[in-house]
C-alpha cells in the first residue's frame, strides 16, 4: 500500500518483506558500517516510506534533502498525498477543514451519536454525526478528547470507567550523538543530501546475556539534512579560524540518535485541567511523566554502545547528550487495548469496550512499546479496524 525501500537481510528482529531498491549508503554510513562489523553488529539499509523507483502514481525520491519538511512531489507516503485523492475519488469521503473536535456526544444508551466541533474560522460550534466514530488525534489529544468527553453514563470522561484513559502514556527513550569522521574530516565537500537517513541499525542486544534492564535499542542514522553545519553551535571558537573549523569538520558529519524502549507505567499520564482552557474553551491536557529505573539503566547502555561504535569508526564526538529524552513524536499508550475491560479501555480491533461505535485508532492504543518506531504498527491497525468495522456494519452488529 505505501512502497517501502529496504532489503532482504534475514534477521530475525526485523522481518523481511517486499521491497523496492535499497537506498545506497553514504561514504560516512560506509565507514561506520565497516566499525559495525567489526564489533558483529549489523548496519542495514533503512527501511522507510520513500519511493526508490515510480510506484502507485507517484514518482521517485530526488534526494532534495526537505524530507522531514514534507514531500513536494509525493515521494514520501503521506496520507494527503497518497490516501486522500483516492478516497475522494470513491465519492464517499468529505473532509472537513478548520473543524476541532470539542466533545464527543452520546445518546441515552451510551452510543456516541455526534462529535461536537468548533469551526476555528467563525467559532461557532456544530455537530458531526455519523453511525461509526474513529478518533486519531495521537496519543496526548486522543486521550484529551475522551476525557474532556464527559456526560451521566461517563462522568470520568468517555469509555473510562476503568480509569485507563490517559494512563500508561509511554514512547522512546532516546539519545542523540553527533560528531565527524576522522576519515572524511577535510574532504571536498559532496552534495550528500539524499533521503537522510539511508542507513540503521536494529536492535542487536538479543544475545542472551544477562542485562540490568529489560527490552532493547536500535540507531536511526544520519536522519538530519546536510544543509545546515549542526555541529557549528557546539565548537568553540570566533571570527575565521571558527569558520574553517566549521568547514572542515563539514564533510565527516555523522549523527546518530539512539531509541529504546520504555515501560509503560500507570502514573505516567495525561489528564485535563478544566480550570484552564485553550484559545477555543477547551481544557487543555497536563501530561506527567518520569523515566524509571529500566529506562534509566537501558539509556545507559544505549548511549555506552553508540559511543563505542563511534570510537571504532574514529569519530570525534562533539556532542552527547547526558542525560535520557524523549519521545522523539513517538508518544503512545493513552488509551490502551486489552482484554480485560477493567484494566484497558478497547479491544483488539480497538473498539471500546463501553462504546461500540467507538474506536481509537492511533498510538494510544498500544498496551507496549518496543524500541521501533510506531508508525507502521499503528497504520497496521488502523487497517485491521476498518476492516472490522466493515464486517461488523455488513452483519448489523454495530
Amino acid at each position: 500500500m505505501i512502497g517501502v525501500t529496504g532489503s532482504r537481510d534475514g534477521l530475525e528482529i526485523v522481518p523481511d518483506g517486499e521491497y523496492l531498491r535499497p537506498l545506497k549508503f553514504r561514504c560516512s554510513e560506509q565507514i561506520v558500517k565497516r566499525a559495525c562489523a567489526k564489533m558483529g553488529i549489523p548496519m542495514i539499509p533503512a527501511r522507510k516510506a520513500v519511493l526508490t523507483e515510480p510506484y502507485d502514481g507517484r514518482p521517485p525520491c530526488h534526494y532534495c534533502g526537505h524530507c522531514m519538511e514534507g514531500c513536494d512531489v509525493g515521494a514520501i507516503f503521506t496520507v494527503p498525498n497518497s490516501m486522500f485523492p483516492k478516497a475522494r475519488k470513491t465519492g464517499n469521503f468529505t473532509l472537513l477543514a478548520n473543524k476541532l473536535a470539542r466533545e464527543i456526544l452520546v445518546d441515552r444508551e451510551g452510543k456516541v451519536r455526534a462529535v461536537s466541533v468548533i469551526d476555528t474560522v467563525s467559532r461557532k460550534e456544530e455537530e458531526v454525526r455519523a453511525r461509526v466514530f474513529a478518533v486519531c488525534c495521537a496519543s496526548i489529544e486522543s486521550a484529551r478528547l475522551l476525557l474532556n468527553s464527559r456526560s451521566p453514563r461517563f462522568p470520568n470522561g468517555l469509555a473510562n470507567s476503568s480509569d485507563c484513559v490517559g494512563r500508561y502514556l509511554h514512547g522512546h527513550v532516546t539519545v542523540d550523538l553527533t560528531g565527524y569522521l576522522e576519515e572524511l574530516a577535510g574532504t571536498t565537500p559532496i552534495n550528500n543530501d539524499g533521503a537522510t537517513d539511508h542507513s540503521y541499525i536494529p536492535r542487536f542486544n538479543q544475545d542472551g546475556k544477562k542485562r540490568a534492564y529489560k527490552g532493547g535499542y536500535h540507531y536511526q542514522v544520519q536522519y538530519s539534512s546536510f544543509m545546515f553545519p549542526r555541529h557549528a553551535q557546539y565548537l568553540k571558537g570566533f571570527g575565521r579560524s571558527f569558520k574553517q573549523q566549521v568547514r572542515y569538520w563539514q564533510p565527516g558529519f555523522f549523527q546518530m540518535g539512539g531509541f529504546g524502549k520504555v515501560v509503560a507505567r500507570p502514573e505516567n499520564r495525561v489528564t485535563v485541567d478544566r480550570s484552564r482552557v485553550d484559545a477555543y474553551g477547551i481544557p487543555i491536557p497536563v501530561v506527567r511523566f518520569r523515566f524509571g529505573e529500566n529506562d534509566v539503566a537501558l539509556w545507559k547502555d544505549m548511549k555506552e554502545k553508540a559511543e563505542e561504535i563511534l570510537h571504532a569508526a574514529r569519530t570525534q564526538l562533539v556532542r552527547s547528550e547526558q542525560r535520557p529524552t524523549g519521545f522523539a513524536s513517538h508518544e503512545v499508550g493513552t488509551v490502551r487495548m486489552g482484554s480485560d475491560p477493567r484494566t484497558s479501555v478497547l479491544n483488539a480491533f480497538c473498539q471500546a469496550h463501553e462504546v461500540k461505535n467507538l474506536f481509537v485508532v492511533d498510538g494510544s492504543c498500544f498496551a507496549t512499546f518496543p524500541e521501533k518506531n510506531p508508525t507502521l504498527t499503528i497504520m497496521a491497525l488502523a487497517v485491521r479496524a476498518a476492516r472490522y468495522i466493515s464486517s461488523e456494519v455488513m452483519k448489523g452488529g454495530i
